[in-house]
């Protein structure tokens, strides 16, 4: 990647335009230190640290690629984070060369000839659990989601394949009594995985594979974008916590969703982050409505 020269930014003439608008005027050099040039045009597809997690990285971050293939732009730079192997992966998977990449949250202040920013898709309603626990839901999101995605859906596979998404090292959300569920998973047919232990090409075949997804809420369900569109999902929820991104992405994708909410014992930690016990006869229950 090559920068054309440095410079430093004009001083604000007109500060009053920046009164009440979310700037803060007093110093701002010293935030935004030196600026660098990039010869070229160049979209911005950050999400300020949001997309180190899986969902918000398919679900909010790539997905505005479509919206800048969509509008014509051709890009010779994304500002788009990097830092870790599943985003190294996607990227080289969505044709986006190394040497196009400015990281995101480098420190860095940009000046490009054409700046693009695709609108963000990651709208929000604030909501309360209980006092002193707030969240954020989505609203809404729109029905192109998962067109980035489809050439990978269609790449290969039969569509029958059972996936079970484990929390089981995750540090929070877990299904505690996971074990005594395993014979269940098994009897009808579902292969336990764990998501952050496969590389992009492995999420891909196994969801791409996949007629029925079921575990707890949690960034790996976020590959049912990859899913095909006759796929079924269920989404396991604690006792005290609910979070509508997925059924909204499932809503727009067309695909079949259902949920179970489990028991939650132990509420001395925020509702987020509570663990979950699944009854065995209730989860059999919910198995054979999500397979039927």
């Amino acid at each position: 990647m090559t920068f054309t020269g440095k410079r430093r930014p004009e001083p604000i003439k007109n500060k009053k335009f920046f009164r009440g608008r979310g700037f803060v005027p007093v110093r701002w050099r010293r935030f935004l230190g030196s600026v660098t040039r990039i010869g070229g045009k160049a979209a911005h597809l950050g999400l300020a640290g949001l997309e180190r997690n899986d969902y918000h990285w398919l679900c909010e971050c790539l997905v505005r690629l479509h919206l800048i293939r969509k509008s014509g732009f051709r890009p010779e730079f994304y500002v788009v984070s990097n830092a870790l192997d599943f985003q190294k992966e996607w990227l080289e998977l969505l044709g986006i060369q190394e040497r196009q990449i400015i990281p995101a949250n480098a420190g860095i202040t940009i000046q490009a000839d054409e700046l693009i920013v695709p609108s963000f898709v990651n709208n929000w309603e604030r909501i309360e659990f209980r006092e002193g626990y707030p969240n954020y839901q989505k609203q809404w999101l729109p029905r192109w989601i998962g067109d980035l995605y489809s050439g990978f859906r269609t790449e290969s596979g039969n569509g029958r394949e059972r996936v079970y998404i484990s929390r089981a090292n995750a540090p929070s959300r877990k299904v505690v009594n996971e074990d005594s569920l395993l014979p269940l998973l098994g009897k009808y047919g579902f292969t336990v995985v764990r998501s952050e232990n496969l590389t992009v090409r492995e999420q891909i075949e196994t969801f791409a594979n996949a007629e029925a997804v079921a575990g707890p809420h949690g960034a790996g369900l976020a590959n049912r974008i990859l899913c095909p569109p006759h796929a079924s999902v269920l989404e396991i929820y604690p006792q005290y916590y609910y979070d509508s991104s997925y059924r909204t992405l499932l809503s727009a994708l067309n695909l079949r969703y259902c949920y179970m909410v489990g028991e939650t014992s132990d509420t001395s930690m925020p509702p987020q982050q509570e663990n979950v016990r699944v009854a065995p006869e209730k989860f059999e229950a919910a198995l054979k409505m999500l397979i039927s």
